[in-house]
């Protein structure tokens, strides 16, 4: 995750075939103040965030 967020300015998360989120790193950082982008993608994936 730190390669995205070092390179891409917009992040797609796709659970199991869904988009789940489709936005701009820092607007998708804003809507999840505190978390990760790897701790993001766990929550919005349904995987346990360590």
């Amino acid at each position: 995750m730190q390669e995205v967020e070092a390179m891409c300015d917009r992040v797609i998360l796709i659970n199991q075939g869904s988009i789940v989120a489709d936005q701009s790193l820092p607007n998708l950082k804003q809507n999840y103040p505190g978390l990760s982008l790897e701790q993001i993608f766990r929550q919005l994936t349904g995987l346990p965030i360590e």
